[in-house]
């Protein structure tokens, strides 16, 4: 788009910069309006070419002409081979249609038989299950049973010891009994290993005595 553009300075001062500019742009007539009236009644001048150009204008027509006829040709032949191979490409898949179809029942016919062997492999394994927790129930049983046996048996020890038992009731005595059967735990040894019970224990007891103090000790 092509565009005229006047520039107008003003005589101001040069230390002002104030320029004024207007603009006027150029273009072509809208469409939508109608021609105009000087030119409603032209007539153009048709052109007359020589006769040379005007030949080579008409072959190189002819030649179009022919080939967009060949061109024509070529696309109506390719077309017919197209719907023939169409033809044989619905054939095929009319033919893979069916062995879908079959194989689809194949399929189903497969699916059937291994519902069958899950549904046996499904309850054998549902019964091992149930046996392994039945066996599993019946071992906590037995092992719960002897729990409650070996605690039975601590508690009728428990309850055999518990006559023994110093309590409120019989401490006296108990006092009485310990101190008129006094036990004294202290003992000696020689450089021969020889054990001398008591603390007030005297060496010089007889051999046969410190021999069968020995034996008895070491039994």
């Amino acid at each position: 788009m092509n565009a005229i553009v006047n520039v107008c300075r003003s005589a101001a001062p040069r230390n002002l910069s104030v320029q004024y500019e207007s603009i006027r742009m150029a273009r072509r007539k809208p469409r939508h309006l109608p021609m105009a009236k000087s030119k409603m009644f032209r007539v153009p001048e048709r052109k007359r070419l020589p006769e040379e150009e005007n030949s080579e204008l008409l072959r190189l027509h002819n030649n179009y002409k022919t080939y967009v006829k060949s061109i024509r040709a070529f696309l109506k032949q390719e077309l017919e081979k197209s719907a023939s191979a169409s033809e044989q490409a619905q054939e095929e898949l009319r033919r893979e249609r069916e062995q879908h179809v079959l194989c689809m029942k194949e399929n189903d016919a497969w699916n059937v038989e291994v519902a069958k062997l899950r549904a046996v492999r499904l309850a054998k394994q549902e019964l091992a299950e149930k046996e392994a927790i039945l066996d599993a129930i019946i071992k906590h049983e037995q092992q719960e049973k002897e729990y409650l046996e070996k605690v039975e048996d601590i508690v009728s020890k428990e309850k055999e010891r518990s006559k023994h038992y110093i309590t409120p009731e019989n401490i006296d005595e108990a006092i009485e009994k310990a101190l008129d059967n006094e036990v004294d735990y202290n003992f000696s040894l020689d450089v021969d290993g020889t054990v001398y019970h008591g603390r007030m224990t005297k060496p010089d007891i007889a051999r046969e005595t410190r021999e069968k103090m020995v034996v008895s000790n070491r039994s």
